[in-house]
């Protein structure tokens, strides 16, 4: 059974839920199933090239403080990890000293797709980051290569559509 451990604000509890924010340090291992998962999902259908995640990385940004992981975790099937939110913090260019945070990855695991779990999920990740004064945050939606759909949600949340992103393999 694993044992999370949490940092900042107090876990959120919902149902058989628990919302916090961990470190990917403490998770690396365990997170590469749910990236995998991800990746197949989404991110197979415009990129060739194998999933190679570089957790080093990750751990690198997070201990210099650019980088931040929120996790949903399912207390019946013995804390199984079936959600991530990935944030990068940077200052901005355009703005100086304001913070930001782009989304990476978020990503919920099929099983855990319903009620208000993904509400309650950005909602908590959303006062954590403007906790340590974040004051833009910048979330993408993978509805285009075979994600669900995140439009409603984004729109309920108070987001707006500011850009469409293109990428190509080259």
């Amino acid at each position: 059974m694993t044992v999370p451990k949490y940092y900042g604000p107090e876990p959120a509890i919902i149902g058989s839920y628990k919302i916090g924010l961990e470190r990917m340090t403490d998770i690396k291992d365990e997170v590469r199933e749910i990236h995998k998962a991800h990746w197949d999902e989404t991110e197979i259908v415009y990129i060739t090239r194998p999933l190679d995640v570089d957790y080093d990385r990750f751990v690198e940004l997070e201990d210099a403080a650019m980088f931040v992981i929120f996790t949903v975790r399912d207390s019946a099937q013995e804390n199984k990890l079936v959600g991530n939110l990935m944030y990068f913090l940077v200052t901005s260019i355009h703005i100086k000293g304001m913070l930001e945070a782009t989304e990476d990855a978020f990503f919920l695991a099929k099983e855990a797709r319903k009620g208000v779990l993904a509400i309650r999920f950005l909602e908590f990740a959303e006062k954590a980051l403007i906790a340590i004064g974040v004051k833009v945050i910048g979330m993408s939606d993978k509805a285009p290569c075979g994600g669900k759909s995140l439009e409603k949600l984004m729109g309920h949340m108070g987001y707006r559509p500011v850009a469409r992103y293109y990428m190509k393999e080259v």
